[in-house]
């Protein structure tokens, strides 16, 4: 079984945090650390949370959703990570893709 991941943005310093998703009682959300308590956890932009698709692109970097690749932005429809040309057309399953092609160049949030 796969571990669930997520990023976000620290509110307070803008860095990038990487672990499991914590949604508050006041719908605050904190980015906790793998094998860390929820003490280590760190409030995030809740607008910069994203998830991890499972997959690497052709230089081993962690394709997130939100992601844009050399061939469009990576993001969650109908139950599967979908890459969608900004150019219009179809979304396409990322796992339908070869990995060797895809290219993280940025993500949404820099």
């Amino acid at each position: 079984m796969r571990e669930i991941l997520f990023r976000g943005q620290r509110i307070d310093n803008g860095e990038w945090v990487y672990g499991s998703l914590l949604v508050d009682c006041d719908n605050s959300r904190m980015i906790i650390p793998s094998g860390k308590g929820v003490f280590a956890g760190e409030k995030v932009k809740p607008e910069t949370v994203s998830q991890f698709t499972g997959l690497k692109d052709s230089n081993g970097v962690e394709i997130y959703e939100g992601d844009n690749t050399n061939f469009g932005k990576v993001f969650f429809h109908y139950g599967c990570f979908c890459i969608k040309s900004e150019h219009g057309g179809y979304p396409v399953n990322l796992m339908d893709w070869d990995l060797e092609m895809i290219e993280v160049l940025s993500n949404t949030h820099g």
